[in-house]
């Protein structure tokens, strides 16, 4: 018996996924060659190299300066991301920035930082609260903080504001286009190549239906989006001015009327971001070295001692304690399958993560950080009850953290944890459930001339992609969608204990901000990571003494040696709407149902 409706994206690309292995394989056994004879070479010069101790001098400069993709967890190995990720692109630690910026803080050897934003991109609304508690430490140190980049976006402004001195390329820019979201939508499809798609929802405001049914976007859709969208601005707005010193509306005057300013200042956009006030000076790396007194003015090395932040972090090794909270990262599209994508969450891997969490008797407490648009509605109730599992039945508060979106099945998640702590720059909500299958038969039978038939000793005819949906399966199908947001709408009420009539209200599929659904009681607090860690430390009487502990799985060794051998390739360019699309592909659902919404989080890509 074949499942039904969602298995035929899984059965979409089994055709490439022959064809790449093959390819695949052919490269791996020439590679393999030439890795097993590097082996040897490598094993001798490893034994000859010591890590060197790092001493930090007095009057220090401590340069921030990271080159990738800023991210908040190890890479985990997928063989697939190397093949298409960028030559020499690295993952670059949230964690180990802000661990530096506040070690510099209370370090009197360090007496000013320098932040060289050029090479980092991948800033996501989510990271802001991370990253803002952090500069605020090293800002109430009242050491100077210097930041320089080639140009600014919105993330790398963020971080930049902070900044006494802010160093534009004279040949830079400064863009502040706001926050937004963009997805495609296959609504005219069925006409123009006979496609259809057959969607069923829960939740007049869930969007991620209206990319197959709709052109564009709904009114209501559109509606909600914007409020949300305005409101990450607003809290934006509010957050750069205050380090600034500017009123808001100056800052908006210059997103909104960029072209104005730029035509004033002949087309010179660094020109236009020093007239506005967003940054201090127009210069040269170099040119700030000097200003810092870390090169002379023949840009030659002088006398004053710098140090990167990857080499400070090491003098600060975590000690090691008896009481531990334990991280468990969700990011990604929330699966019920291993998956080769390096932003999934499966839930077997999951589950097995929060086994670890209840075995381990130093554990107290659980810090569970989302990152997740939602996914297969059986992946995110299985996820769910391993969060009342370790909370309720053995004990071990579980505390989320959502980082830049946590919403639709990784909010089905979070509302049984024990306190959700929530970013104002935080989208989540979108309370909805959605089948979706697609259907050829009109396209077959209109271009190639094929028609499918068959019998069914019941009457009952499975699902085909090649047969349009009865009237009784339209109607099986409402019923499982009804019956399943029933139980969404269940599970929430129940985990914050909220009046039935009171979720069903904010559900229909609306997302929120991390503010909105502060208010709404969605979420306990505003606050970022290091809030949730805190909280937990102090709900189970450790705060004076513990240590993190980050549990991940450990990925065979086989992965370990494709990854040495396809670490560096050849850049692939994957647009964002590209991706999400390929994340829909992904799913795999045996009833085609799907507590998901497709909002992209815009994050800094690279300059």
């Amino acid at each position: 018996m074949k499942d039904k409706k969602g298995g035929f994206f899984f059965s979409f690309f089994r055709g490439v996924n022959i064809i790449r292995l093959i390819i695949l394989n052919l490269v791996f056994f020439i590679l393999l060659f030439l890795f097993i004879a590097s082996v040897a070479k490598y094993g001798k010069v490893s034994e000859k190299t010591k890590t060197p101790r790092v001493t930090v001098e007095a009057d220090s400069v401590l340069l921030i300066n990271p080159i990738g993709r800023l991210t908040e967890k190890n890479d985990e190995f997928v063989w697939r991301n190397y093949l298409l990720r960028e030559s020499g692109a690295a993952s670059v630690l949230l964690s180990e920035i802000t661990r530096a910026l506040v070690h510099a803080a209370h370090d009197r050897r360090i007496t000013a930082v320098l932040f060289d934003l050029s090479g980092l991109y991948g800033i996501s609304s989510g990271h802001f609260s991370e990253l803002k508690t952090a500069l605020q430490e090293y800002k109430d140190s009242n050491k100077p903080l210097y930041a320089f980049s080639t140009s600014y976006g919105l993330g790398s402004y963020y971080i930049a504001s902070f900044a006494d001195h802010i160093y534009l390329d004279p040949m830079g820019d400064v863009d502040l286009s706001g926050f937004y979201t963009e997805s495609l939508f296959y609504g005219n499809m069925e006409k123009k190549l006979g496609i259809q798609w057959n969607v069923v929802q829960a939740g007049a405001y869930k969007g991620m239906a209206e990319t197959y049914s709709h052109p564009g976007l709904s009114q209501g859709v559109r509606a909600n989006y914007q409020s949300v969208f305005n409101d990450l601005w607003r809290h934006y707005l509010q957050d750069i001015a205050a380090n600034r010193a500017r009123a808001p509306e100056q800052l908006e005057h210059f997103a909104v009327h960029y072209t104005e300013a730029l035509q004033k200042a002949n087309g010179n956009g660094a020109q236009a971001a020093l007239d506005a006030g967003l940054v201090t000076e127009l210069g040269t790396y170099e040119e700030c070295g000097v200003e810092l007194g870390i090169l002379d003015e023949t840009h030659r090395i002088s006398d004053r001692d710098f140090i990167s932040y990857d080499d400070y972090n090491r003098v600060f090794k975590q000690k090691d304690a008896d009481n531990k909270i334990g991280v468990i990262h969700l990011s990604g599209s929330i699966t019920g399958y291993a998956t080769n994508a390096e932003d999934s969450a499966d839930s077997h891997t999951l589950i097995d993560l929060f086994d670890q969490a209840a075995d381990d008797d130093a554990i107290k407490a659980v810090v569970l950080r989302i990152d997740s648009g939602g996914g297969e509605v059986n992946a995110s109730e299985d996820i769910r009850r391993e969060v009342e599992q370790l909370s309720k039945r053995i004990g071990k508060p579980v505390i989320v953290s959502m980082g830049a979106i946590a919403a639709s099945g990784a909010y089905w998640i979070a509302s049984s944890a024990d306190y959700i702590f929530c970013s104002p720059y935080t989208i989540t909500g979108s309370i909805g459930v959605l089948a979706v299958s697609p259907t050829l038969q009109d396209a077959l039978r209109d271009y190639l001339g094929i028609e499918a038939d068959g019998i069914s000793a019941t009457g009952q005819l499975p699902y085909s992609l090649f047969r349009n949906l009865g009237e009784e399966e339209k109607v099986r199908n409402q019923l499982e969608v009804m019956h399943t947001y029933s139980v969404f709408l269940d599970k929430v009420a129940q985990g914050r204990n909220l009046p039935r009539k009171t979720v069903e209200e904010l559900a229909q599929g609306q997302i929120y901000s991390g503010t909105q659904a502060k208010e709404l009681q969605l979420a306990d607090a505003l606050g970022g990571f290091a809030d949730a860690v805190n909280y937990a430390a102090t709900k189970v009487g450790i705060q004076e003494n513990y240590a993190l502990k980050t549990l991940y799985k450990e990925p065979p060794l086989s992965d370990e040696i494709l990854k040495s051998l396809l670490a560096e390739n050849a850049r692939l360019y994957q647009s964002s709407d590209l991706q999400t699309l390929h994340e829909l592909f992904r799913l795999r659902s045996k009833k085609g149902m799907y507590v998901y919404t497709p909002i992209r989080v815009p994050s800094e890509e690279a300059r």
